[in-house]
């Protein structure tokens, strides 16, 4: 990145860190962006983008076969770049204003069945120092449908209210909006039987292996999670932190949870975003209804039996 680049997009994410007070999650994100970018245009510099360079730099994009979601977020990070150049007197125009965001297309997430993820479980309750903290992982994730980047920032102190008797905690999560999250009483007990093994004085609830002043990565449980599924029988690449989360939302829906409830669980800002697993749940009627209506098992030119 050329040393002017790097420094207005510098002052760009300080200004979003303040004004907006942008997760690291997402100033990290819009970096990468902004960098990719400015590799695309050599040495021609970001302030001196044109829409065209714009154009061209999206159609590389989907030549790359990203998703419309991939796309959508990037775009978004280049409107407000553009938008602060321009508002800074950077640059003599915005480049990024017409910019169209692609439709967002309905991707249903994956997830697991509730029989899938009880095997799951079952194959860590051992009650082993090997398996206690994917165990510990595993139940906090499914009883709490927290995103994984909540779970991994996750401090000793953050989880001493449950220690104390008290049933919840009280998370920073996206947009660093508060939002209280329930566990089960399955999920304490085994958080207590971690913590009578835990033997780190890292501040970190789950430190990272060798290097316990920072937590374990993104990739190591996914990793683990997917070492864990080829031992049960499913296919590891059904498997992430993040369908555990879906897993959680969907089988809440399933048993009849008010979908406003199941929106306060995972902490969407919009309605919207947990209506998608409204859509799983229809699937699964519908599948249901074929394979159980009697007019759908009988076959084509069948008339039906005669009373008797």
């Amino acid at each position: 990145m050329q040393a002017s680049d790097c420094k207005y997009v510098e002052q760009f994410l300080e200004k979003i860190l303040v004004e907006r007070n942008a997760t690291l999650n997402t100033i990290s994100s819009y970096r990468t962006d902004l960098r990719l970018l400015s590799a695309f245009f050599k040495n021609k510099g970001l302030q001196n983008a044109s829409k065209e360079d714009l154009y061209g730099y999206i159609a590389n994009l989907r030549a790359q076969q990203l998703s419309n979601a991939t796309i959508r977020r990037k775009i978004a990070t280049f409107r407000q770049f553009f938008s602060f150049l321009y508002s800074e007197k950077i640059s003599s125009s915005n480049p990024a204003q017409t910019l169209e965001l692609p439709k967002k297309t309905l991707v249903l997430p994956r997830y697991l069945t509730k029989e899938e993820v009880l095997s799951l479980l079952t194959f860590l309750e051992t009650g082993q120092p090997t398996t206690l903290r994917l165990y510990t992982i595993l139940e906090i994730l499914y009883s709490s449908g927290m995103r994984v980047s909540e779970l991994i920032n996750l401090k000793i102190s953050d989880i001493r209210p449950l220690l104390n008797g008290q049933q919840h905690i009280i998370i920073t999560g996206k947009g660093r909006k508060e939002r209280i999250l329930p566990f089960s009483k399955k999920a304490i007990q085994v958080l207590r039987l971690y913590l009578t093994s835990y033997q780190s004085n890292s501040p970190w609830l789950f430190p990272g292996a060798g290097r316990k002043d920072r937590p374990i990565s993104r990739q190591r449980l996914g990793q683990l999670l997917k070492e864990l599924a080829l031992k049960c029988n499913i296919d590891p690449k059904r498997i992430s932190p993040h369908v555990i989360r879906h897993s959680f939302a969907t089988h809440l829906l399933d048993n009849g949870m008010d979908i406003k409830v199941v929106q306060d669980l995972l902490g969407h800002a919009q309605i919207t975003t947990t209506q998608i697993y409204t859509h799983i749940s229809q699937n699964k009627l519908r599948k249901e209804i074929e394979s159980k209506h009697p007019l759908s098992l009988k076959k084509i030119g069948q008339t039906p039996s005669s009373e008797k």
